[in-house]
This record gives structure tokens, C-alpha cells and sequence, in this order.
């Protein structure tokens, strides 16, 4: 068999057998560091550095890009776009008693009548349309006020639902609070058709809020980067609206300047800050959300 010529190492100088017998296997090591010494040597081990450290590195599609946490918003949330569907299909479902109740709402949050009409009627589908409304109103003030205090920071977006109900919750203690307290002085202040007159009029201004707070809420639901404006606007609704019951309540029970102290003190007590009390457990209850 004919023998074939060893060839020279370009690392070493010598010829393959020889090299191979005098740097065994168990001193790949050692050969590694002859070999990296000759090629400094001879001026190519940077060069080779260098070649390398010129290569581009590997194209984005190849290693791929780091993706960002999708963010869960309002308008996503299932157990949100529950309680508002079911609020339109309830609302719905009685909407052929709406007008005739507008209008009921409209007088009795307007006009003062020292003495009742024999000619009015409420009946239970008032009462029914009246309880959905107010519903409604509370859903729609908890939406409100998360965004509100969404201003300025950013919110823990894992558990709108949990954070927007417990608001939705402090809204209805809120109006809980302020029909007891009405009826409270309703009926130290005034007599029993004066306290009916007013708390009707409480009632029709909380409904009427709620219907134009709905476009608002929605809103801020759907489009979070308009919230600004949106609450802005939210906010003259509710202002006005509040403005109207106030009003009425004046004209029912001012009837003399001896009267004006108390009216102060009503608006300081049931007007103002509570309020200021309901944005800032709003503030607590968001803060304490869980992360």
C-alpha cells in the first residue's frame, strides 16, 4: 500500500506524524497555546481578531425582538362589558316607559308645588325605570372615577374589574348616604310634602345624570388616551346637574334670611365634603388594589 507524504503543519512547522507524536492527545491544551504563540508570531492572530470582530453581527430576524406585555384595558375587561350589557338590555327591555318618566323627571326636578297633584301617577314601572337608572348612574360614576384617578400615573391594569366595582360600590354607598341624609333633614327642616318634592328631585337628578354620563363613560372605557377632556366634560354634566337639585331644594326650604345659615351649612355638610371624602377613598381604594 503506498505510503503517503506528511504534510507540514502551517502551525508548527513540522510534519503531521511527527506532531502528532510528540503532542498527544491528552495535551490538546498545550497545543492549543504552541499554536496561538506561533501565529502572534508571525503577526496573524490579531489580524484574525480583527477579521473577526469586523464580521456584522446577525440579522433581528434571526435572534428575534424581546415582546412587550400586552396591557389589559377597561374596554377589554369581560366582567366590565358584562355589567354594562346587562345595564342596556335591562334598560331596554323597559324603554317604552322611558318618555312619559323623562318627562315626570323633568318636572319634578324644575317645578315646586306646594301641594300635590292628584293627577300624577307613579306606578311600579316608574319605580322599576327609576331603580335601573340610578343603577346605571352608579355603574357609570365607578368608571368615572377610576379614570380619574388613572390621571397622572399609571394603574395596576391586572384587575380593573376588582378596582372599578369597589368604586362602583363606594358610588352606591355615596348615594345611599346622601338619600338618607336628604330624608334626614327633609324631615326636621320641612314638612312631609316638602321632603316627598325634594327627595323626588334628588332621585330625577341622579337619573338624569346617569344618561348623560353614559356617553362619557363609554369614552373613557374604549379611548383611555381621552380621558382628560372627557371627564372634563363628565364633570359639567354632573355639576349641572347637581346645580338644579340644589336650586330646587332652595326654593322648597328658604323662607327668610334666618334660613340662608343653614342652607350654608347644608351645602358644607351634604355638598361639599363628602366630595372631597369620595376622592380621596377613591385614591385608597385604587392604591390598594392588588399587584
Amino acid at each position: 500500500m503506498p505510503q503517503t507524504a506528511d504534510s507540514i503543519s502551517p502551525h508548527t512547522g513540522l510534519p503531521d506524524s511527527i506532531y502528532t507524536a510528540r503532542y498527544p492527545a491528552p495535551f490538546e491544551p498545550v497545543l492549543d497555546t504552541l499554536r496561538i504563540a506561533r501565529l502572534r508570531d508571525a503577526g496573524l492572530y490579531e489580524a484574525a481578531d480583527t477579521v473577526a470582530a469586523a464580521q456584522p453581527s446577525p440579522p433581528a430576524w434571526q435572534s428575534g425582538i424581546n415582546g412587550n406585555r400586552r396591557q389589559n384595558l377597561s374596554g377589554s375587561d369581560s366582567g366590565l362589558l358584562t355589567i354594562l350589557t346587562l345595564i342596556f338590555v335591562a334598560l331596554a327591555l323597559n324603554f317604552r316607559h322611558c318618555p312619559k318618566i323623562f318627562s315626570n323627571f323633568s318636572s319634578e326636578l324644575l317645578s315646586v308645588r306646594r301641594r300635590a297633584n292628584v293627577f300624577d301617577e307613579h306606578t311600579t314601572n316608574e319605580t322599576r325605570v327609576l331603580i335601573l337608572l340610578i343603577i346605571q348612574y352608579v355603574a357609570y360614576l365607578g368608571i368615572l372615577l377610576y379614570a380619574l384617578a388613572g390621571l397622572g400615573h399609571t394603574l395596576e391594569t391586572s384587575h380593573i374589574f376588582q378596582t372599578t366595582a369597589s368604586l362602583m360600590g363606594l358610588a352606591g354607598a355615596y348615594y345611599c348616604f346622601q338619600l338618607c341624609a336628604y330624608n334626614v333633614v327633609g324631615y326636621v327642616f320641612g314638612t312631609p310634602d316638602n321632603r316627598r318634592q325634594w327627595i323626588r328631585g334628588f332621585n330625577a337628578s341622579q337619573a338624569l345624570a346617569g344618561l348623560t354620563l353614559m356617553i362619557p363613560a363609554l369614552i373613557t372605557i374604549f379611548y383611555p388616551d381621552a380621558a382628560r377632556p372627557t371627564l372634563a366634560v363628565a364633570a359639567v354634566f354632573y355639576i349641572i346637574a347637581r346645580a338644579a337639585f340644589i336650586i330646587k331644594g332652595f326654593r322648597i326650604f328658604f323662607t327668610g334670611i334666618s334660613s340662608l345659615v343653614y342652607f350654608i351649612l347644608y351645602l358644607c355638610t351634604l355638598e361639599i365634603i363628602p366630595v372631597i371624602i369620595i376622592y380621596r377613598v377613591t385614591l385608597y381604594l385604587v392604591n390598594r388594589s392588588p399587584q
